[in-house]
C-alpha cells in the first residue's frame, strides 16, 4: 500500500515542480572579464546567440555555463553527461546592445573559477537556460531579501525590478571586504552582516531578530547555502506562520559539497525528514538545478 505524501511533501513538491521556459542552447563570446571584488570576477558575454536569453528576461535568470574539462577558449559543441557545469545568475542584460553579465566567485579549485580565472576576450562558453527567473507578485506590499554572497547578483536583479514597493535587502558575506555600494535604486534598505560562526549563521540570526507579525502581505525572497535557506524557510513557514505563497527559497550551493544540485539536496532533504515520503512518487532525478556554481 502505498502512503500519502505529507503536507509538507506537497507543499515542496509544488514549489520546486513549477513550470519551466524553454531552454535555448548559445556559445556566446567573452566580451570582457573584470575584477569587481576580491573574491567575485564578472564576465562579459555578448553575440547574436544571447538573443533568446534576453528577449523574455526575468529578474534572477539563471544560465547554465557547460565547461570543459580545463579551462579553454574554444566551447563544447554539446552537452554531455559528465562535463562540468555551473549555473550563474544572469545580470545587468542588454537587449540593445547583445550583452549579458555573470559573478563568478573565485574559490580557486571549481571548474567555473578555474574557467573565469583564465578566460579573455574572444573566448567562448557553451551555456543553457534561461531557467528560474523571480516575477515579483504585484499584490506584495513591499519585499524583504535575504542572500548570501552567490546569491547578490539575483537579489540586485530582483531589487531593480521592483520600482513601486519597498524592498530591503539583507545580504551576509565572508568578510569586510566584500561589502560594496550597490547600484542607486535597487532597494530602499541594505544591511551588510559579517560572516561569523559559520556560512549563513548571521543571517539566519538577522531573520530570527526581525519583526514578522502582520507581515503576510510582505513577500519574502531567500537564497544561499541550502541549509541555511532550509532553517530560515521553516523559521518563517511553521514558527512564524507565513503563507506558502509569500515564501520563495532558492538553495545555491551546499557547504561541503561542489558540482551538485544543491536545491536538489535540499529538497531531498526535506522530503527525507517527513515519515510518509514515498520515494517512488517524486521524481528528484529530474529535477533540475537551482545553483549558482563556482
Amino acid at each position: 500500500m502505498t502512503s500519502q505524501p505529507s503536507k509538507l511533501v506537497e507543499e515542496l513538491n509544488g514549489v520546486f515542480a513549477r513550470p519551466q521556459p524553454p531552454t535555448y542552447w548559445a556559445t556566446p563570446e567573452v566580451l570582457r572579464v573584470d575584477r569587481v571584488s576580491p573574491r567575485v570576477r564578472r564576465v562579459t558575454l555578448g553575440g547574436e546567440g544571447l538573443t533568446p536569453f534576453l528577449a523574455g528576461y526575468q529578474p534572477g535568470d539563471a544560465v547554465k555555463f557547460v565547461l570543459t574539462e580545463t579551462p579553454s577558449p574554444e566551447p563544447n559543441e554539446r552537452w554531455e553527461p559528465g562535463l562540468p557545469s555551473r549555473a550563474y545568475t544572469l545580470i545587468n542584460p542588454d537587449r540593445e546592445a547583445g550583452t549579458a553579465q555573470v559573478d563568478i566567485i573565485d574559490h580557486g579549485d571549481g571548474p567555473g573559477s578555474a574557467w573565469a580565472g583564465q578566460a579573455e576576450p574572444g573566448w567562448r562558453v557553451l551555456v543553457g537556460g534561461p531557467r528560474f527567473g523571480y516575477t515579483p507578485d504585484p499584490a506584495a506590499r513591499a519585499f524583504r531579501l535575504f542572500a548570501d554572497l552567490s546569491a547578490l547578483p539575483a537579489a540586485i536583479e530582483i531589487g531593480r525590478a521592483i520600482v513601486d514597493r519597498p524592498v530591503s535587502l539583507a545580504i551576509e558575506v565572508p568578510d569586510a571586504e566584500e561589502v560594496r555600494d550597490l547600484p542607486a535604486g535597487v532597494v530602499d534598505d541594505v544591511t551588510w552582516l559579517i560572516q561569523d560562526g559559520g556560512p549563513g549563521r548571521q543571517l539566519v540570526d538577522h531573520v530570527h531578530s526581525l519583526d514578522w507579525a502582520a507581515n503576510a502581505d510582505v513577500h519574502v525572497w531567500v537564497a544561499g547555502e541550502a541549509g541555511t535557506i532550509g532553517s530560515i524557510r521553516r523559521f518563517l513557514r511553521v514558527e512564524q506562520a507565513l503563507p506558502r505563497a509569500v515564501v520563495t527559497v532558492s538553495g545555491y550551493w551546499k557547504l561541503g559539497e561542489h558540482g551538485i544540485d544543491a536545491a536538489r539536496v535540499a529538497l531531498a532533504a526535506e522530503l527525507a525528514r517527513s515519515s510518509k515520503y514515498d520515494g517512488n512518487q517524486y521524481d528528484l532525478d529530474s529535477f533540475e538545478p537551482e545553483v549558482d556554481g563556482v
